[in-house]
């Protein structure tokens, strides 16, 4: 029996690692030759590199992720940096020379064809897209292992299958180099050393699992005759990882701590600010820092005193807000551009500016239906309608032989008074006389005969 269970635990593991390992259809000549080949940085390649960095700046300087998209899935930035982590892996450092000097000319063509762009473009201020790429963090590190991994295993396969596309958009190369373009194009320090340093961070990791994903395949490597230089080697490389690695954990701490700090400054504004029955909060902003963050609120409505703010910026401690100073900006009677100048989302008033345009535009619509609808309703039960023509008619008749024919409606009558029209609407009889010369002197008594008949005060008379 333990034979058994022995025996049925290893066919399981032998079926478990069977099914994992990379050794089986692994394409050792077809991947060294096409790693050598996407090396290559002249005619076709050098074109597509340059045409995806104008593409990704385009995407970046609009904010379209699209097509940032679009440009991820055409660059060849990523061919030089396997080439790096193979040609280490394998101890081809002819390779590796060659790899490092086609990735420098890459990077030094991509920055210098996106600073051109935004040196020409007439949009300078700093988009989503562009601010996205200037905070590096643990996570990049994580994606651009994970994307190394699926990079270098999907190339080394007999069937190459369709992941190449997927690495490179998930390693985002292309867009932190544009962004590095436009840092330099509008002297940012910030936003070039930001996305450089990610640019930085995704090339490494790429290159470090790609080696690390060769050597255990077991490529055949070059033989070192000098084993000091290989040591020195395998010193630098480890150097450059630990450089790379620390300032991006302390990154990522500060990155978890902001996105901490932004709900707790979300849920204290929505359950404490934006409760208020006759204020209304228009645009907040969290601004963390490590030691003393700032909440900076614009409000409109009825004005808060001291007392008042005091009590809600003792609510911070509720919100483990402690260091933390509430900046309220607010205004009874001055329009969003006279407040201090802060650089708050300008799309922000656009939406509420939409929203209230659309309100009033419906209200309006909703007035004009209910006013035509009065109207008719009015008319419907004004007497002139409501009476029967033909019987009056008969009457005036038999009282007015000279009369041909009467009408009754209603006449909208206008006026001057001084600087201003007066509107009114009469309620008109038209007279038709076979003699004209008849009418004026009937006109006072038939007003008054159809003021009784229709029971109104007055019913203007028209003859002609």
């Amino acid at each position: 029996m333990p034979n058994t269970f022995t025996y049925l635990l290893k066919r399981l593991w032998d079926e478990i690692t069977r099914l994992f390992s990379l050794h089986l259809d692994t394409d050792e000549a077809g991947t060294t030759e096409n790693v050598k080949k996407s090396i290559e940085f002249r005619g076709g390649n050098l074109w597509a590199l340059i045409f995806a960095c104008l593409i990704a700046s385009i995407g970046l300087n609009t904010n379209s992720t699209a097509v940032v998209i679009g440009a991820m899935l055409i660059s060849p930035l990523m061919g030089p940096i396997v080439g790096v982590g193979f040609s280490v892996a394998t101890n081809d450092f002819g390779t590796l020379k060659y790899s490092l000097r086609n990735l420098v000319l890459m990077i030094v063509l991509s920055i210098g064809a996106a600073a051109f762009y935004f040196l020409l473009s007439p949009l300078k201020e700093p988009t989503a897209e562009l601010i996205a790429r200037t905070q590096p963090s643990l996570y990049d590190v994580l994606i651009a292992v994970l994307g190394g991994v699926v990079g270098i295993v999907a190339s080394s396969r007999r069937d190459r299958g369709n992941a190449i596309p997927g690495v490179a958009i998930a390693t985002a190369l292309m867009p932190p180099l544009c962004t590095a373009g436009y840092g330099l194009a509008t002297l940012q320090l910030e936003f070039f050393m930001g996305a450089f340093y990610l640019f930085f961070i995704n090339s490494i990791f790429i290159a470090l699992t790609t080696m690390i994903v060769v050597r255990s395949l077991q490529f055949p490597q070059i033989e070192f005759l000098d084993k000091k230089r290989e040591k020195q080697m395998k010193w630098a490389i480890l150097l450059i990882v630990v450089v790379t690695v620390v300032p991006s954990v302390f990154t990522a701490i500060h990155v978890v701590n902001e996105a901490i700090f932004t709900r707790r400054v979300k849920d204290f504004v929505s359950e404490n600010l934006m409760m208020m029955e006759k204020s209304e909060v228009l645009q907040y902003k969290a601004k963390y820092a490590s030691d003393s963050s700032v909440i900076e609120v614009i409000m409109f409505g009825e004005e808060l005193s001291d007392e008042r703010i005091a009590e809600f910026s003792r609510k911070l401690k509720n919100y483990e807000l402690e260091h933390t100073f509430l900046d309220i900006h607010q205004s009874t009677e001055k329009r969003p551009t006279d407040l201090p100048q802060q650089n708050f989302d300008v799309s922000k008033y656009e939406e509420i500016y939409r929203r209230k345009t659309e309100e009033i535009e419906s209200r309006e619509s909703q007035i004009r239906e209910l006013r035509e609808e009065i109207a008719r309703m009015k008319a419907a039960q004004h007497p002139i309608h409501k009476a029967n023509l033909d019987k009056i008619s008969r009457k005036i008749a038999a009282l007015y032989p000279d009369i041909e024919a009467i009408g009754l409606s209603e006449v909208v009558k206008s006026s001057q008074l001084q600087d201003s029209v007066i509107t009114d609407t009469l309620p008109t009889a038209l007279i038709h006389w076979k003699n004209s010369r008849q009418a004026d002197k009937y006109t006072q008594n038939l007003s008054k005969y159809l003021q009784l008949e229709l029971g109104l005060d007055t019913v203007e008379v028209v003859n002609y």
